[in-house]
Parts: structure tokens; sequence; C-alpha cells
């Protein structure tokens, strides 16, 4: 069989097509494994010399790899690639699971990010290198992480440092080429109106969470959070938003004894997208960055349960066959009810008022649509938004202002986002990219834009730079700026004090069950409040 090589990339096939100068014309051949054809691929796969599939493909090869019976795990490589290999971080999930079945005379793994959240995140990576002795999860936990609470943090990081110094190859920053980068912070004021909306959601979020403290409600965490989001909402679409945030006060409140249905889903769905939490609670794969092909048949949307378990459609549909072990895995109960949600990451539609008007646009937009004007002719650029309804009002400025551009979201399948991409690279007149940041974040080539703008911060800073990695890195021949928009004296500020802490803030919303000590609880609802006091 001739050396082939799996890959965690879902884009890699762009990739390929775009640096084909790194490889001599005609030497290497590679093949797609993903997707409804590659059934008819399956016995020949040893014909190439590179296999691309993904992670998800891996998944669905596994649950079905009877004896040995799929190619991709009967089959003995030569070499196994992980491209953005921390999506295996969690060592129980299916995806890594399947990624350690493969059969394989040596293994890499690509990530700029080994360690997201905690120390396990590195040892899921040792483990699938078989990198002994810490490829056993104990050994690592013995002689690393067990020793961070019995020894000082310094004593801890410095063995890290000579561990990972022995299996990895890593080009520092200054070792490589680039030009230079310029980060920048736009502080913008609300307007009047915008204020007065704020400060009325503010007071009513600071209301509910003293109710909660002082014990004159049941208010749970994530409740609170979806409260903070509507002041996040608020600080995009401005004073508009108060149009939309009035026909659905109070937002959904999970309580598994209330009904549940797809609305009261797709709101909490959003929420988990606005904290970076959306990944399949059976394997893993993250569902806010799959592309949507099936995004119309209910059968393959994923689901969100009551109890906050998130589901992929193949998992679900597992799950109502009675093949999944997802129940007696991770203690959801069975009874609770499950319900349809698309990945779009919006919880508002696209308001009336934002439609025409220009001067009538929330200060971020107007803010953002004057520097694009002002750059239009000389840079591309990239615009960066967790909620598409963000980007549903700059679409519609951009339109009025007859400026070509690209958009890609959860609701994009990714044979057009391939199209729209490769238009970006060639097509001169195509001047803005418009990304969910959680699409933008992985396997994309976006080097023809100079200029990247965030619209708002993301809980976890390490999101943000990935997404600005697909803009500097390597093939950038211009200076790029990036330019984060704040409001000055809202939330966003706390955001950004507080985006180190984006895992604790996770396992609130994560942990929808009530505590069992009142004071935990109490003093997690104090800290939330102290967010935005």
């Amino acid at each position: 069989m001739r050396q082939t090589v799996p890959t965690g990339a879902i884009d890699m096939t762009y990739f390929l097509a775009l640096n084909t100068p790194h490889l001599v014309p005609g030497r290497l051949t590679w093949q797609k494994y993903y997707g409804g054809g590659r059934a008819r691929i399956g016995a020949r796969l040893g014909e190439w010399d590179i296999i691309l599939t993904t992670y998800h493909t891996l998944v669905a090869e596994s649950k079905k790899n009877v004896a040995g019976s799929q190619p991709v795990f009967n089959s003995h490589w030569r070499r196994v690639v992980l491209d953005e290999a921390h999506d295996i971080r969690d060592r129980n999930s299916m995806t890594a699971k399947a990624v350690f079945a493969l059969n394989a005379e040596s293994r890499w793994a690509v990530t700029g990010t080994p360690i997201q959240n905690r120390l396990s995140d590195l040892a899921t990576l040792y483990e699938f290198l078989r990198a002994y002795p810490y490829d056993n999860h104990k050994t690592f936990s013995n002689h690393i992480a067990r020793l961070w609470n019995l020894r000082s943090e310094g004593d801890v990081v410095e063995r890290l440092k000579r561990l990972v110094k022995c299996i990895t190859l890593r080009r520092a920053i200054s070792t490589v080429k680039l030009p230079d980068r310029t980060d920048r912070v736009c502080r913008l004021d609300f307007s009047e109106d915008e204020r007065s909306t704020y400060e009325a959601a503010r007071h009513e979020t600071l209301q509910r969470l003293d109710d909660a403290v002082a014990g004159r409600s049941n208010e749970l965490p994530l409740n609170v959070l979806q409260y903070i989001n509507r002041l996040r909402m608020i600080c995009n679409l401005g004073s508009s938003a108060r149009t939309n945030l009035s026909s659905r006060s109070p937002p959904v409140v999970v309580d598994v004894g209330t009904a549940w249905d797809g609305t009261s889903a797709q709101d909490s769905f959003n929420t988990l997208v606005a904290i970076g939490a959306t990944q399949c609670a059976a394997c893993s794969t993250e569902i806010e960055a799959l592309a949507a092909e099936a995004a119309d048949v209910m059968h393959a949307r994923p689901r969100l349960s009551s109890c906050l378990c998130l589901l992929c459609g193949s998992c679900h549909k597992e799950r109502l066959s009675g093949t999944s072990p997802l129940d007696s895995a991770c203690g959801h109960v069975p009874q609770h009810p499950f319900a349809s949600i698309t990945t779009m990451s919006s919880s508002t539609p696209t308001l009336e008022p934002l439609t025409k008007g220009y001067a009538k646009r929330p200060t971020k937009i107007v803010a953002l649509m004057e520097d694009l004007k002002m750059h239009r002719d000389a840079e591309k650029s990239v615009v960066f938004s967790f909620w598409t309804s963000t980007l549903d009002i700059i679409e519609a400025a951009l339109k009025e202002m007859s400026i070509d551009f690209i958009r890609l979201d959860g609701r994009v399948p990714s044979k057009q986002r391939s199209a729209a991409l490769k238009s970006f690279h060639t097509n001169h007149s195509i001047r803005v990219a418009l990304l969910t940041i959680s699409c933008g974040a992985v396997g994309l080539d976006l080097t023809p834009a100079s200029r990247a703008y965030l619209m708002e911060p993301h809980w976890n800073p390490s999101v943000e730079e990935q997404a600005l990695a697909r803009i500097y890195r390597m093939g950038q021949r211009l200076p790029v700026i990036t330019i984060r928009y704040i409001m000055r004296d809202s939330f966003e500020d706390h955001v950004i004090k507080v985006q180190n802490r984006k895992q604790e803030l996770a396992n609130l919303l994560l942990s929808p069950r009530r505590s069992s000590s009142a004071n935990d609880q109490s003093n997690r609802l104090l800290q939330l409040r102290s967010l935005i006091a």
C-alpha cells in the first residue's frame, strides 16, 4: 500500500489546491474520503499517496467497525497526521477513541493550542502519539498533573517544557518572515438611546442575580448567562435590539420540568455558542463549525436536551436506535426531551429598521462600515462575529454601499464554502469576507486579506487568535491590521478582563443541575454579578 495520510482537516483539499508550489507536480496523488461518495473508494484507498478525511467521518466509521470491517481501520498507514489535534483533547470522546484505533507506523499531531483548558489536554496528545511512558494517562497524571497540586507551578512548568521539547518540532514566530502585524482595540461609546437600552437590561439582570443570591429565586447560572448574552447582543445591535428583546423577554429559563421546544432549545444553543461550548456530548464533534449540507433535513440536525446535552445528528440517531452509550456514559437522564436546532448562531432575526438607512445602524456597525469604506480600494478585509444576526446587518450595509463580499457561516454547505474562498483569492472585486468566528477559526486560508475585524470579544482568547491566524500566516505578503470593537463601560470590558477564566465560566453552563453546596452556588452567582455591576 502506498503511503497514506488520513487527516482531521475538513478544508485540507482546499489547502492542497492552493499550495501546489510546495509539491512537485504529479509526484503525489490524493483523494478525499468523507461525505456520501466515500463508500465507492473504500476498497481502493491504497491507490493514492494521501487520503484526506475528517474527524466526523472517523467517528462514523468507527461505529460500524465490526471486526475491522471499515477500510480506514483495517489499513496499515505509513503515517497519520492530525490537523487541529486539540480536537481530541477529551480522551473519553468518540473522536479520540476513533483516532487512537488507527493503525500506523508513525503519528503526527499539528496544533497551535496543545493546552486549551487543562493539563489533561496534553496528556491525550501523548496518548495518541504513543510517546512512552506518557502514553499512559495515569503515568502522565502521576508525574505531571498531580504535582501541580503538590509543588509550585514553576517546577511543573519546567518539567513540562523538558517533556514537550522531546517530541515537538516547533518553529518560533521569530524565525518566520512575516510582515508586521498591528493589533488595535477600538473602544466606542453608546449613543444616548443605546445606553438607555443597555442600562435597563443591565439593571434587570442585576436584580435577578440579587434575588438568586438572597434566596428569593432559584435562578441557575445558565439562565443568568442568557441574560448576560442579551447585554452582549445590545452591544452589537444597539437600541434596535429593544424590539427583538422585548418580544423574547425574559429569555428562556432552563427548567427540566417545563416544556422544551425548538425555540427554547435554539435560544439555549445560542448561549452555548456564545461561550464556545458546542461540542457533541457523544463524539465531541464541533457542531457549530460543521458544514450544513443537511441543515434542512430534520433527522440530520443537531439536538439539544432540556438538561443541555448536545448531540450531532448522527449521534442522536444512534440514541433513538438504542445503540448509543450516551445516557450511561454521561449521566444524562434518558427521559429528558430533545429538540431540533440549527447551527445558526443567531438568536435574533434581521430587524426591519436595520435593512435600510445607514445612519440608523448600531454604533459598532457604523464604525465598521466607515472603516471598510475608507480602505475598500486598498485592502481586502475579513469581518468576524459570533452571531449571524450581526453579519446580516453588515451584509445589508455592504450591499447598500455596493461592496462585493463572500459570507461563510454554519448555513453554507462545504462545496459553496470552497467556491466562495476561491473567489476571495482570485476575484479582485470581492473586497470583504464575512465569517462566524467558529467557522473562521479552523482550516481556512484568508491571506488575500490584510485587515481583520472582531466585532465582539470571545470568552476564549485562543479562538480569536486561531481566527486571526487564518490571515496572519505564511503566504501573507502585506502588513496586517486587526481591529477589535469594544463598547466602553459595558459587559464587553469585563469579557476582556476575564478571558483567561473561560473554562470556569463554561463549567457554570455545562453543569445545569443545582450545586449540592448552597454556598458554592451563591459564590458562583456573586462572581457572575461582579462581571456586570
